[in-house]
Formats: C-alpha cells, structure tokens, sequence
C-alpha cells in the first residue's frame, strides 16, 4: 500500500511540475468580433437616418454567423442584450438596427456550443456580454429593470446550454485562494491545455450590473470587467491599443482586449499602423469589424493572425512553449 501511495505522490508532483512549466491562458492572442450578431440594416435605413446622424454609416456591416466566424478562426465575441422580460434578445437598436444573426442570447449560445462539441480542442472562447437597458426602451417592450434579476438570467441561461466542464469560471481559476485577484497574482492563469474546448465569459459593465455580479456568488459564471486594482480583477476591456497602461496590465496577468478599428474607419493613414499596434500591444484579445474572409471591401483591410488561423503565441507574454503547444492542437 505505501508503494502505491508513494507512486500517486511522485505522478502528482510531476503533473504539478508539468502544470508550473506550461503554457498558460493568458499567453496566446486571439481575434474578436465587435458586435458579433450584427447584420447590416437596409439600405433606405441607413441613407435616411445618416442625414440625421451620420454616425449611422458605422452600422454598415454584416457578420457572419457565430459558427462561421468560429470556422474562420475567430475566437472572441461580444453580444449586446436588450433584457424584456420576454427573453433577452441580442440585438444593437431596436426599429432601426436590429437585425441579428442570432436574434435570442439561448439561440448565440447554443450555435457556439454546438460548433464546440465537434470542435472540442479549440483554445478558450471569450464571450463579453453587454446589457443595452437604454437602448432597449426603443422597443416599447416590457423591461426586466433590476440588475440581480437580469445577471441571474443571464447565468441561469448559461448554464442551460453549457455543462461546467465548458465553461472557465471565477471560482475554477480561483481555486482555493483568498480571492482570484489573489490567484493570478501568486499563481497566473491556468494552463492552456485545462482551458481547451472551454468558455469565458465577460460582463461588459462598470457600474450596478458589474456590483451585482460581484455579489452574486462563489459560484458564479461571469466575470467582471475590471481593473486589477479590485480583488475580481482578471478580465479588462481597454479598446486603445496605445493605452500606455497595457504592459502594467499584462505584467499583472490581467486579459486585455483592445480594438484594432472602430467605425469603420479603416481607410485612413493610420488605420494599418493601429492596426499593427493591437497586434503588436500584446492584448490577448483584438477585435475588429473585419475578421478573416470578411476584409472591407474599398480598401482590402482585414484583421488576421498571418499563418495562425485562430491563435498565436501572444507577442507580450508568450514564449515558444506556447507556439509549440498551439501547433499539437487544432485551436
């Protein structure tokens, strides 16, 4: 019996040795959809309502489905919830823009678990989630209004579609540390190949949803978008990929994510070299209106990894260990 208890001992301190070594979830980067749902509004929506705010030219673009965009290596999205208390529908304005690839947050959900379950080596999916309160009242429909009501659901209906073996939360990264601010400090992120076939996901908010998802639990799903200043600091959203305050982030082992373009804007000068700058920056996460095989069709402009199809060894905190990783695996 003690030789067999001896030898438990020795697999586990060489799994623990193994694990120290590995490469870890914070060192690949990946690219992202900015409203991952959206489809272009008609064209007479769009001439009529630009005379009013020409603002309204940046809704002129269309996404393909989440398993499309899956296919074509995109590996984080962002969905905007509009919270009726018919269902929470995901959508960017309601009237106007609304048309989405998957009208209902169940719907995206069980499109991206679906596509995982035929792909279940894939690198971790982060998905931000964003409540549109404001947004929504447009649709004159009734409003689930209380912020512990609507972060509820919103766990409750991620959990309906996603097991917990798929899912990266704050109390699996957390462990047995005082806080998971704590954890990443001490320890870093868990190792990437524990994360394989899994899903994050972010809460897109700073003020009372984000206080009420602090709230909720141990047990929760969702993390908070926040600085590492806060003892759930883990996940933050920048945008500005010249945000001096990156490489303290990343040192910090926080995720980032940053916008490699916004509004559409990418036939300017700088467009290539902001570009080159979220790439660059080390942000593990750098969305973009135009992910691979979607490029704008004026000036050619699209977002990709190079020879990497979904994911690379992050620039900033990666190391060859990690590429050597992502080249046993399909990411």
């Amino acid at each position: 019996m003690s030789s067999i208890l001896l030898c438990l001992a020795v697999l586990l301190s060489l799994n623990q040795r193994d694990d120290f070594h590995a490469p870890r979830m914070n060192q690949i980067q990946v690219i992202g959809t900015h409203n991952s749902y959206h489809l272009e509004p008609p064209s007479l929506v769009l001439d009529t309502l630009s005379t009013l705010d020409p603002r309204v030219k940046e809704w002129a673009y269309s996404h393909d489905s989440l398993d499309a965009q899956l296919e074509q290596g995109v590996r984080s999205f962002e969905l905007d919830i509009h919270p009726y208390v018919s269902g929470f529908k995901v959508r960017h304005v309601p009237l106007v823009d609304d048309n989405s690839t998957c009208p209902e947050f169940m719907e995206c959900l069980s499109t991206l678990y679906l596509w995982s379950l035929e792909h279940n080596e894939h690198v971790p999916v982060t998905i931000l989630v964003e409540i549109k309160q404001a947004e929504a009242l447009l649709a004159a429909e009734p409003l689930c209004n209380d912020p512990v009501q609507i972060v509820q659901r919103i766990e409750d209906e991620i959990r309906t579609i996603f097991p917990s073996d798929k899912l990266v939360t704050p109390s699996w990264v957390q462990g047995n540390a005082v806080s998971l601010r704590k954890k990443l400090e001490l320890e870093g992120w868990p190792p990437l190949k524990h994360c394989l076939g899994k899903f994050a996901f972010i809460l897109h908010d700073r003020g009372n949803l984000r206080d009420a998802c602090a709230s909720a639990g141990q047990n929760k799903v969702l993390f908070v978008n926040a600085s590492p200043a806060r003892s759930d600091g883990a996940f933050i959203v920048v945008d500005d990929p010249y945000n001096p305050e990156i490489s303290a982030l990343l040192k910090q082992n926080m995720i980032v994510r940053v916008r490699a373009d916004s509004g559409l804007n990418v036939d300017r000068p700088d467009s290539i070299k902001r570009k080159e700058q979220a790439l660059a920056c080390g942000a593990q996460i750098v969305s973009t209106d135009f992910p691979p095989g979607k490029a704008d069709p004026a000036t050619g402009y699209c977002l990709s990894l190079g020879e990497s199809t979904s994911a690379r060894s992050n620039p900033v905190t990666g190391d060859f260990s990690v590429k050597a990783f992502l080249q046993t695996i399909i990411p």
